[in-house]
């Protein structure tokens, strides 16, 4: 993990302050008779309070949040699983469904029915949001252009990042991961469409936990969080009032959990000022804003 310079840069240079104040005040006491030295070292500290007052007031942590539903539908009999959303044709995370599809049991007639169901769910959820990343926000520093047609909307991109500009995050590096937090779908054949990799800016990292994917920048961090315990579970089909289908072995044909995901945006105090802190905000935002699109299904405005 990359160690942030900043942190041991203000200790040193604070500690080195310290030790420079006390050495020329000796040497100002020494030379009492001086006046040009006695106002010298009055304007050094000056201007040493003044900067240390700019660091106090303008390096800040800044936090935000968002509320994301996540719908995931189990069906048993047909032996899928997808999100429910507005927009299902948007939702491009159904291809990653049909391979997690193939990972299902057969029914969720177990003796801690329903928590398979749920469990499975879970899990799928993590798997869209890595095949959100993978897919819509496969460099951090791609250009994206929306159209709206007679038939819809279309969506444009192109990775504008070098190769010494990315941490790149493979396919591969990331089913690994999921296998070693014991993810239902961790060896699905493919997460992304083309085996894509992910492009995040220098010195990120990217951790993934059972209800957690937190992407670490030098910056800011992007946290994805599955609340728990979840929102809602019911073995219905929303919007249906007829009777709950059953299958040969009596369990319910369908598992419908809504979760909520937390996306939380923290920008770190030490580099609150930084120079690309612009750069980086963009990016966190079309983050955040298109995982809510991808999860819910809201269709984008050009």
């Amino acid at each position: 993990m990359w160690i942030d310079p900043m942190r041991p840069a203000i200790w040193v240079g604070g500690i080195a302050l310290v030790i420079s104040l006390v050495c020329l005040g000796y040497v100002a006491f020494v030379n009492l008779s001086s006046r040009n030295i006695g106002l010298g070292l009055g304007a050094f500290v000056g201007a040493c309070v003044i900067f240390a007052m700019q660091l106090w007031f303008d390096l800040h942590r800044t936090v935000s949040s968002e509320d994301i539903a996540a719908e995931v539908v189990i069906d048993y009999q047909s032996q899928a699983i997808r999100l429910h959303t507005s927009d299902p044709l948007h939702s491009r995370s159904v291809f990653v469904a049909a391979a997690a599809s193939k990972f299902l049991p057969k029914s969720d007639n177990g003796a801690d029915r329903p928590a398979t169901s749920i469990r499975l769910s879970k899990d799928f959820v993590v798997l869209t949001i890595i095949n959100y990343l993978l897919n819509e926000q496969s460099d951090w520093q791609m250009t994206r252009s929306s159209y709206r047609t007679s038939i819809g909307s279309a969506e444009t991109w192109q990775r504008l990042s070098t190769p010494s500009e990315c941490t790149t995050i493979t396919d591969a590096e990331i089913k690994q991961r999921l296998g070693d937090i014991s993810n239902s779908f961790a060896k699905v054949e493919s997460i992304s469409m083309g085996n894509q990799n992910l492009c995040l800016p220098p010195h990120s990292s990217i951790e993934i936990k059972p209800a957690q994917i937190t992407i670490i920048t030098r910056i800011c961090r992007i946290d994805f969080a599955i609340q728990e315990p979840f929102m809602m579970h019911m073995s219905s089909l929303p919007g249906t009032n007829a009777a709950q289908p059953l299958l040969p072995d009596g369990s319910p044909r369908y598992s419908y959990t809504i979760f909520g995901v937390r996306v939380t945006t923290e920008f770190f105090a030490l580099r609150a000022q930084d120079r690309f802190i612009e750069k980086y905000r963009g990016w966190a935002g079309r983050v955040v804003s298109g995982a809510e699109r991808w999860i819910e299904g809201a269709t984008p405005t050009p």
